[in-house]
C-alpha cells in the first residue's frame, strides 16, 4: 500500500473539511454583516468556495489513485 498517498489523501480531505467550516462561518457571518453595510467576510466567504472544491478534488483524486492503481 502507498503510505504516502494515502497520508497525502487524508490531508486533502481534512484540509477541505476544515475549509468548508471556515467557508460556511464566514458567510454566515457575512451575510449578517452585509445587512449592516459591511460585505469584507461575505467576499472572503465566497473566494474561499473554488479552494473547498480543488481540495476535495485533489483528495479525491488520491484515493481513486490508490484504489484503481497498479502497485
Amino acid at each position: 500500500m502507498h503510505k504516502d498517498r494515502v497520508i497525502k489523501s487524508i490531508l486533502w480531505i481534512s484540509s477541505s473539511c476544515l475549509l468548508i467550516v471556515v467557508c460556511a462561518l464566514s458567510l454566515f457571518i457575512g451575510f449578517n454583516n452585509y445587512r449592516h453595510g459591511d460585505p469584507i467576510i461575505l467576499i472572503f466567504g465566497i473566494l474561499l468556495l473554488p479552494f473547498i472544491f480543488y481540495c476535495v478534488y485533489k483528495g479525491l483524486r488520491l484515493i481513486l489513485k490508490i484504489i484503481f492503481d497498479e502497485p
